[in-house]
């Protein structure tokens, strides 16, 4: 299926829009599209916490709204988290999930 990269970052990152530029120019054939959410944080919210995951998925959840969802997958990897080159993980991923009767 279409796989889209939706990358989180903190507000606190001035360069993100440098960081974005340069995924898509390094991954952007492995996606059908690249979005990004920029979580500003808010009074009592620690940073390094799941506040910043939380406001991908509310992001997420916006930009689908108008989607059928029934088949999406949703996974989450820290930027200092290296996927190995075949992209098994994601293969893996997407055959445990096609064969689970919903």
């Amino acid at each position: 299926g279409k796989k889209i990269l939706l990358i989180g970052f903190e507000a606190t990152s001035v360069d993100y829009r440098d960081r974005v530029d340069a995924v898509a120019r390094m991954h952007g054939d492995d996606f059908h599209e690249i979005w990004y959410s920029v979580h500003t944080l808010q009074k009592g919210e620690i940073v390094g916490t799941a506040s910043n995951h939380y406001e991908t998925q509310v992001a997420a959840q916006t930009h689908l709204k108008d989607w059928d969802t029934s088949n999406v997958i949703f996974s989450k990897f820290d930027t200092n988290m290296r996927l190995d080159n075949d992209r098994m993980l994601l293969r893996e991923i997407e055959a445990v999930w096609c064969s689970v009767d919903p």
